[in-house]
């Protein structure tokens, strides 16, 4: 991975050590691939990986879901630009559910063209609303 390049991330480890969660996003760069190494895991079972992923089109939906039992665990993953990765391990039988379908957003507000008449129309009525 190019150095400088950056990508925001947050992981950490539940108080009892059943859960491991990895949060990575990618709001600036392209598409890049990206290596997740976990060493050491201690649990002497198998545990779950769960993957979910936030960006345009879905909101905080299973991308991946499976089991392992490595002591070493690689996980490769794409992270689209304008998104979000979540990836749970877990020796836990409980983790979150999926999110809610997400709404489309309408195509007129999609186009950059009307972004200006789209900011005059929100100064409009918020001295409308706050005169």
């Amino acid at each position: 991975m190019n150095s400088s390049i950056k990508y925001p991330y947050i992981s950490g480890i539940s108080d009892d050590k059943s859960n491991i969660s990895f949060i990575i996003s990618n709001f600036d760069n392209n598409k890049k691939d990206f290596n997740l190494k976990f060493m050491n895991l201690t649990w002497e079972d198998e545990f779950n990986i769960i993957h979910y992923i936030i960006d345009d089109s879905k909101h905080f939906e299973i991308e991946n879901q499976f089991k392992s039992e490595d002591k070493i665990f690689n996980y490769n993953l794409t992270i689209e630009k304008s998104s979000i990765h979540f990836i749970r391990l877990s020796n836990s039988s409980k983790y979150p559910e999926e999110g809610p379908n997400v709404a489309e957003i309408p195509l007129f507000l999609r186009l950059k063209i009307l972004d200006p008449f789209t900011r005059l129309l929100g100064i409009i009525l918020l001295i409308i609303a706050f005169g």
